[in-house]
């Protein structure tokens, strides 16, 4: 057979603009939606089809359920994208029928009315985000060279954490009407995904001889990389800090309400002026981490300043519990995490193993954010319930900064 011919990665510099918009638009559209499910609605929705008392561990449940969900997707969609062939590419296809798929979830969604139906539509929400999230990651080690790869991490990265404000934004004045809200942004996903075909489209592969498909060969292709230590301690840098961040992230209308103390109109503010100030800090962030990190070639100093800022920010709440400590977490929180993304998300590209399994690959680095999405609120209920918020704050901040000894091993890369 033929050997495999990787997409090349030498683009000119207006293909990699383009490209770079369309990473950063794709990625506001599917995690502004995914801020407003795991941030807002699926919290708010509880409120109505449960009790009080039950909220805190119906969170943790639906995230468990669903993250284990998107983790068996992220592995499945990366492997078939690998496999794609069509005249829109490998990735695209992904990237447009994850987004369709988001979209009849949310639908369900706006309608469910019990438990059950919230966790199965949200399982599917989080499916959907996470086939596209492996399509869209995979698409910068297929097309971009790897000296200007912490820019277009950059702009992915930002797209990222502004969206993640936009969702806040957007879901917080449906606190007392989430079905309205799910509704309201059903269509995003689909169009986010259309406009990246649009706007970065990418070249037909049809010609690319296919990898094997015998069932042996599939079920092969299926298993993590081997005797790639480099990637994996990526990985598990990766798993730490999404760990810490994410114990906040499902939480934060409880946050503000049980402990900050806001009533729904205050929680409604103060949500939004947060999300404000953390699209403010991601945008200097990746527009700072980014570009320095390829001018110079290194990857590993940044990454560890940007996890002891991500970690720090955490620690503002412990020390000043009042409306203003949300918002400053928030935008210390967005700097650093907008240095890390465009950073750390450059150095994952750089230690994978094989050209003809970057998607499956990548799909272990969402893997990672998923497992630290799944066991995240299961953490952040046993914290609460043992020493309060104070205790999560400072769990939280603990796994964010000690993420960072994690990248010391890696050989491969500066």
């Amino acid at each position: 057979m033929t050997d495999f011919r990787p997409p090349t990665t030498q683009s000119p510099e207006v293909s990699l603009r383009r490209l770079g918009l369309g990473l950063f638009l794709v990625s506001i559209g599917k995690s502004s939606v995914q801020s407003a499910v795991a941030g807002v609605l699926v919290a708010a929705k509880l409120n109505f089809i449960a009790g009080k008392s039950d909220r805190i561990s119906l969170v943790a449940l639906i995230a468990v359920v669903s993250g284990i969900a998107s983790l068996f997707a992220a592995v499945f969609s990366g492997n078939f994208s690998d496999r794609t062939r069509s005249r829109w590419g490998m990735r695209s296809p992904w990237i447009v029928g994850g987004g369709i798929v988001c979209t009849l979830a949310l639908l369900a969604m706006a309608v469910a009315q019990s438990v059950f139906m919230l966790l199965v539509a949200t399982s599917v929400v989080m499916m959907a985000f996470s086939a596209q999230l492996v399509a869209t990651t995979a698409v910068i080690p297929d097309r971009v060279p790897e000296a200007q790869r912490g820019s277009l991490n950059a702009a992915l990265g930002v797209g990222q954490l502004i969206g993640l404000a936009l969702g806040l934004i957007i879901s917080s004045p449906f606190i007392g009407n989430p079905g309205k809200g799910a509704f309201c942004i059903a269509a995003v996903p689909t169009l986010a995904g259309l406009i990246f075909v649009m706007v970065a489209r990418e070249q037909s592969n049809k010609d690319v001889p296919r990898l094997p498909a015998d069932t042996a060969a599939v079920l092969k292709s299926l298993l993590p990389p081997i005797a790639a230590p480099d990637f994996y301690w990526a990985v598990s840098a990766r798993f730490f800090i999404v760990l810490g961040t994410a114990m906040l992230l499902s939480y934060q209308l409880y946050i503000v309400t049980d402990y900050l103390r806001q009533d729904q109109a205050g929680a409604a503010m103060t949500l939004s002026q947060s999300a404000v100030a953390y699209v403010a800090g991601a945008i200097i962030g990746g527009a700072l981490g980014g570009p320095i990190s390829d001018r110079f070639r290194r990857r590993k100093p940044l990454t560890y300043l940007s996890s002891f800022l991500i970690g720090a920010s955490i620690l503002l709440l412990l020390g000043w519990a009042g409306p203003w400590a949300m918002i400053g977490y928030k935008a210390v929180n967005g700097f650093g995490y907008g240095i890390y993304l465009a950073v750390h998300g450059a150095l994952a590209t750089e230690v994978l193993p094989n050209p003809k399994t970057r998607g499956k690959d990548l799909g272990f680095l969402t893997v990672a954010n998923t497992l630290g999405g799944i066991f995240a609120p299961m953490l952040t209920a046993m914290a609460v319930r043992l020493g309060g918020y104070p205790s999560m704050f400072a769990l939280a901040a603990f796994l964010c900064i000690g993420s960072a000894l994690l990248i010391v091993p890696i050989r491969s890369v500066r």
